[in-house]
C-alpha cells in the first residue's frame, strides 16, 4: 500500500524539529520575556521610585508577559514567525530602554538637585546615589578570614595571637557598624552575632558591647546575668568603661538612663578608636611608623613591657583629648552622639583638644571662628588655629590658611605666603590648591622676577624693591629695615648719577631711617634726582621748595612729576587746585591718582562725588571710591563709607566700617560707632518688649535677629523660641522659619516630619518660600510620603508667585513628564523665566541650550557664555566648569598646535 493512500490520524504530535509549525521552545520564550521585562522594569522604577526592589518588579513583568504569550497564542505560531517576533521584541526592547533613559539626553538636572530653600541656612547636600553596601561586604569578608589568616600566619605564639586579635577586632567593628547604623543598615541581631564572635575571642570591646546589648535588650532578650558575665570579662582586661559600669551596678545605681549614658560614652570611645585607625593609616601613607603598631620584636621582654606601658599612657592621654574633640564635633551636630546642638559648649571641648595638639580640633576650631559658630567671628583667631594644624601637615588647614593670606582676612595680605601654603597642600594632592597655586604664582611672577634681579645686583631693581618695602606696595609689607638695606645696596652698585638712588637717599634722610633726620641734606639729594627729570625726585623736591616758600617753582615741578603719571604729585596738584577753587581741575588730578590706587586721592574723589564738588553729585560713585580706599585700610575713607551707610539706614554695614576705622584710632568713627550701638540696643529692647507682649511680628523679627546675629549674638535656640511664638499665632513667616529650624536642627532637634508640618501651615497661607520647600518635601519624600502630584501642586503655587527655584523644578517636571504630560516647550518656557529671575541652575541650562543649539535655541557661543557667567557668579560649579570648557576649546581652535591644559 502506498503512503499516499494510507489513512492519516486526525492529529499528529508536534515536535521541536517540525519545519512548519510547533510550540515555541521554552528557552526562546524565556529569552523574549526577559528582553521585554528589563526595560519595563527600568521605566516602572523611574515612576514609583524605591517602593519595590528591582527583582520584584522584573519578576512581575516577566510573569505578565509570559501569560500574554500563552493567551494570545504566540506560542502556536509557525517557527519562522517566532524568529520574526523575537527580532521585533529586540527592537521594542531597544526603544523602551531609550525611553527609560531619556533623562540622560536632557541638560537640566532633576531630583538630584532639588534643595530646600533656607536662605541663610545651610542647604542639604544632593541626594547620594543608591549603591550596594560594598563597605558592609568588605568588612564582613575581613571578619570571616579567621581560618585563612591563621593558616597563612607563621608558626609561633606571638604571630598566632596577633592574627586572632586582628580577626576579633574586625568582628567587633562589623558588630558596631550594624549596631550604630553608621555605615551598615542598623541590625541589632547581626550586631549581637558579631559582638559575640569578638567577645568569645577575648576582644574587650566586643565583650563590653555584648554586655550592653544584654542589659538593654538590643538584638537579644534582656539578661542581667549574661550582661554581668561579659562586663566582668571586659573589666578583667582593664576596659575602663566596663569597670565603671560594674562599679555603678554594685553600688545599686544602675538604670536604663544610666546605661544610655554609658552607651553614648562608649560610642565616643568607638569614634576615638576609629580616628586612631585613620591616624595610623595616614601615617603609613606618609611613610611614617604607625603610632600604635610600631614593631617591638627587636626588644627584650623587659624593654617591650616598658614601651607598652609608656605607649598605653600616651594612648590614654590622647584618647582623653580625642574624647574632647569627638564631643565637640557631636555638639556641633556632626556625629549625632548628643542630639542637642550647642556650639558654645562644642568650642570649649574643641579648644581643649586643640590646645593639646589635635590637628582635627585645631582645623575645626578655626572654622568655628570663620563662621561665628559658638564664638564671635574672628579671622585672626581662625588663622592662628589653621596655622597650628597646617604646621602638622594637615592639607585642608594649609589650604584654608593660604586662602586667608590671599584675601588678607585675619592676616596681612601676602601672596608669597599664600603660595607657600598652597604649595604644601598641593604636594599632598589637593586639586583646588593646585589651581589656586597656579593663579597666585602667575600673579606674583613679576615680583619674584624683581626680587631675583635685585638679589643679582641690579641697582634699579634694588631701588624699586626698596620702594615696595617703603610704601608696602605690590604685596610687600612695609619694612623700614628692608627699605634701608636695599637702598644701601643700590647705592653701592649704582653710579653717582643714579636718580633713583639719589631720591632714595633723600627719603632716608627725611624719615631718619637709621640716620639722623636732615631735611636740608635730603633736599639736595631730591634736587639732583629732579634735575634728571626723575618724577619722584621732582615731587619730593617740590615739597621741600614749598616748605621754603617757593610755591611757583614747587608747582612747576609738581606738574612735571604729575605729567609723568606719578600719583603722589597728581594728588598734591589736586590739593592745590581745591585750595584755589579750581574744582573741576582738582577732580581731574584726583581721578588720575585714584586710578593708580593712591588711597588719599580715592578718598578725596569720593568726597567730591558725595558733595557735588567739581562733578555732579553721585552717591554710587562716592561709595565706589570710598570703598576702594577703605579696602586698602584707609581709616578716613572707612569712616566716610560708614556715614553713607548710616544715612541710608543700613546700620549694620555702617557699624562694620566705623569699627574698622575706630580700630585705627579714628575718633569720629569711634563716636559714630557708639551712637549706632546705643541705637541698636534701644531698638532691640523695644522689639523685645513688643515680642514679650505677644506681638507676632515683633516675635518673628526678634527670631530673625537671633538667627542672623544682628544687634545680638547669634543664638539658634533663641531664634527657634521666638519663631515658634510667632508661628503659634499664625504668622506665616514664623511658621516657615520653624520649618527651616526643624529641617536643619537649628535650635531644635532635626525633625523632617515637623518641618513639613510647619511648611504646610505657612504654604496654606500663600508663603512662597514654604510652598517651594513643601514641594521639595513631597518630591524627595522627606517628612512626608513621596507624592509627585502634591510636589507639582506646591511647586506650581510658588511658581505662580515667580519663585525662581519652583519655576526651575516645575520646568524639570514638564521636560521629563514627571507627574504630568511631558511638554518640553512649556518646560523650556518656565526654565527661561526661572533663569531671567536669577536661578543659577536654570541659567546654566539656558547656557547649555545656546552652546549646543538645542530645545529651540540657535547656537550662539557668546549668549551661552553670558548665561554661564551669570550662573558662575552665583557660585554654581557646573557653570564654572562649562565656562572653562568653552575657553579651553576656543584656545585650542585659535592655537591648534598648543596643548590644552586639562588640569581643571
Amino acid at each position: 500500500m502506498s503512503r499516499e493512500n494510507e489513512p492519516k490520524p486526525e492529529s499528529e504530535p508536534e515536535t521541536e524539529n517540525s519545519e512548519q509549525s510547533g510550540t515555541m521552545p521554552d528557552t526562546v520564550r524565556m529569552f523574549m520575556t526577559a528582553l521585554l521585562a528589563l526595560p519595563l522594569t527600568s521605566i516602572t522604577k523611574n515612576l514609583i521610585g524605591d517602593t519595590l526592589p528591582n527583582i520584584v518588579i522584573f519578576i512581575a513583568w516577566w510573569a505578565a508577559i509570559s501569560a500574554a504569550i500563552y493567551l494570545t497564542g504566540i506560542g502556536k505560531w509557525k517557527k519562522g514567525s517566532q524568529w520574526i517576533f523575537l527580532f521585533f521584541c529586540a527592537l521594542v526592547s531597544a526603544g523602551l530602554y531609550a525611553i527609560a533613559n531619556v533623562n540622560e539626553r536632557m541638560p537640566a538636572p532633576a531630583f538630584s538637585e532639588f534643595k530646600i530653600d533656607t536662605e541663610n541656612a545651610i542647604e542639604p547636600e544632593n541626594i547620594p546615589p543608591k549603591t550596594e553596601h560594598l563597605a558592609e561586604k568588605t568588612s564582613i569578608a575581613a571578619a570571616e578570614q579567621d581560618d585563612v589568616k591563621q593558616d597563612d600566619a607563621e608558626q609561633g605564639d606571638v604571630k598566632q595571637d596577633d592574627v586572632k586579635q586582628d580577626v576579633a577586632r574586625n568582628q567587633y567593628v562589623v558588630g558596631y557598624k550594624y549596631y550604630s547604623g553608621a555605615e551598615f543598615p542598623r541590625n541589632d541581631s547581626e550586631a549581637v552575632k558579631w559582638f559575640r564572635k569578638a567577645a568569645e575571642a577575648e576582644n574587650a570591646d566586643g565583650q563590653f558591647w555584648l554586655a550592653l546589648c544584654y542589659a538593654q535588650g538590643h538584638g537579644v532578650e534582656k539578661d542581667k546575668n549574661e550582661s554581668l558575665k561579659w562586663l566582668r570579662k571586659a573589666a578583667a582586661q582593664g576596659y575602663d568603661l566596663a569597670e565603671k559600669v560594674l562599679e555603678t551596678i554594685e553600688n545599686g545605681n544602675a538604670s536604663d538612663e544610666m546605661f544610655q549614658q554609658w552607651e553614648e560614652e562608649a560610642a565616643r570611645h568607638a569614634a576615638v578608636d576609629a580616628m586612631f585607625e585613620q591616624w595610623d593609616k595616614e601615617a603609613a601613607e606618609r611613610g611614617q611608623q604607625p603610632f600604635k603598631n610600631e614593631d617591638l620584636s627587636h626588644l627584650s621582654d623587659a624593654e617591650r613591657a616598658e614601651v607598652l606601658r609608656q605607649r598605653g599612657e600616651k594612648i590614654a592621654e590622647a584618647r582623653e583629648y580625642f574624647y574632647d574633640y569627638i564631643t565637640g564635633v557631636s555638639l556641633l551636630g556632626g556625629l549625632g552622639v548628643d542630639k542637642k546642638q550647642d556650639p558654645e559648649e562644642a568650642v570649649k571641648y574643641l579648644r581643649k583638644a586643640a590646645d593639646k595638639g589635635i590637628a582635627d580640633a585645631q582645623l575645626l576650631l578655626g572654622k568655628c571662628y570663620v563662621l561665628g559658630e559658638g564664638v564671635p567671628e574672628d579671622f585672626e583667631e581662625a588663622a592662628k588655629w589653621y596655622r597650628k594644624a597646617a604646621q602638622q601637615g594637615y592639607a585642608e588647614a594649609q589650604f584654608k590658611l593660604a586662602q586667608l593670606y590671599q584675601t588678607g582676612l585675619g592676616v596681612e595680605e601676602d601672596l608669597t605666603e599664600a603660595a607657600k601654603w598652597y604649595r604644601q597642600a598641593a604636594q599632598q594632592g589637593d586639586e583646588k590648591a593646585k589651581e589656586n597655586l597656579k593663579k597666585v604664582e602667575e600673579q606674583i611672577k613679576p615680583l619674584l622676577e624683581l626680587l631675583h634681579r635685585a638679589e643679582s645686583g641690579n641697582p634699579d631693581a634694588q631701588y624699586l624693591l626698596s620702594l615696595n618695602y617703603c610704601f608696602g606696595l605690590h604685596d610687600f609689607k612695609q619694612n623700614e629695615e628692608k627699605y634701608r638695606e636695599w637702598v644701601e645696596k643700590a647705592s653701592e652698585n649704582s653710579d653717582k648719577n643714579s636718580a633713583s638712588v639719589q631720591c632714595a637717599m633723600g627719603d632716608i634722610l627725611v624719615d631718619g631711617i637709621g640716620v639722623e633726620k636732615d631735611r636740608a641734606k635730603a633736599a639736595q639729594w631730591y634736587r639732583k634726582a629732579a634735575e634728571q627729570n626723575f618724577a619722584p625726585g621732582q615731587c619730593f623736591y617740590a615739597q621741600c621748595l614749598a616748605d621754603e616758600g617757593n610755591e611757583s617753582e614747587s608747582i612747576k615741578l609738581l606738574r612735571q612729576s604729575a605729567e609723568q603719571e606719578f600719583a603722589p604729585a597728581q594728588y598734591y596738584i589736586a590739593l592745590i587746585c581745591r585750595k584755589n577753587d579750581e574744582n573741576t581741575e582738582a577732580v581731574k588730578w584726583y581721578r588720575k591718582a585714584a586710578e593708580q590706587g593712591f588711597v588719599k586721592a580715592q578718598n578725596n574723589l569720593g568726597e567730591c562725588y558725595g558733595g557735588g564738588i567739581g562733578v555732579d553729585m553721585n552717591m554710587a560713585e562716592a561709595m565706589r571710591w570710598y570703598r576702594s580706599a577703605s579696602e586698602q585700610g584707609y581709616a578716613e575713607a572707612q569712616c566716610n563709607l560708614g556715614v553713607i551707610y548710616q544715612a541710608i539706614e543700613q546700620y549694620d554695614d555702617a557699624a562694620q566700617w566705623y569699627r574698622k576705622a575706630a580700630e585705627q584710632g579714628h575718633e569720629g568713627a569711634k563716636k559714630q560707632l557708639q551712637e549706632i550701638e546705643n541705637k541698636n540696643k534701644a531698638e532691640l529692647e523695644k522689639v523685645k518688649a513688643f515680642a514679650e507682649d505677644g506681638d507676632a511680628a515683633a516675635q518673628y523679627n526678634l527670631g530673625v535677629l537671633y538667627y542672623q546675629g544682628e544687634k545680638v549674638k547669634k543664638d539658634y535656640n533663641e531664634a527657634a523660641k521666638w519663631f515658634r511664638k510667632a508661628a503659634e499665632q499664625g504668622d506665616s513667616d514664623g511658621q516657615y522659619n520653624m520649618g527651616v529650624c526643624y529641617d536643619n536642627g537649628f535650635g531644635v532637634e532635626l525633625d523632617r516630619k515637623q518641618a513639613a508640618e510647619w511648611y504646610q501651615k505657612a504654604a496654606g497661607q500663600g508663603n512662597a518660600d514654604a510652598q517651594y520647600n513643601l514641594g521639595c518635601c513631597y518630591a524627595l519624600g522627606e517628612g512626608v510620603e513621596r507624592d509627585i502630584d502634591e510636589a507639582v501642586k506646591w511647586y506650581r503655587k510658588a511658581a505662580e508667585q515667580d519663585y525662581p527655584e519652583a519655576l526651575h523644578n516645575l520646568a524639570d517636571f514638564y521636560s521629563y513628564g514627571i507627574g504630568m504630560k511631558k511638554d518640553e516647550q512649556e518646560g523650556m518656557r518656565l526654565m527661561r523665566k526661572s533663569a531671567e529671575l536669577g536661578e543659577p541652575r536654570a541659567q546654566h541650562v539656558i547656557g547649555y541650550c545656546y552652546e549646543n543649539g538645542v530645545h529651540g535655541y540657535e547656537k550662539n557661543i557668546e549668549e551661552s557664555q553670558k548665561w554661564y557667567r551669570k550662573s558662575a557668579k552665583q557660585g554654581y560649579k557646573g557653570a564654572v566648569e562649562s565656562l572653562q570648557r568653552i575657553e579651553e576649546k576656543t584656545k585650542k581652535q585659535e592655537n591648534p598646535s598648543e596643548p590644552v591644559d586639562e588640569t581643571h
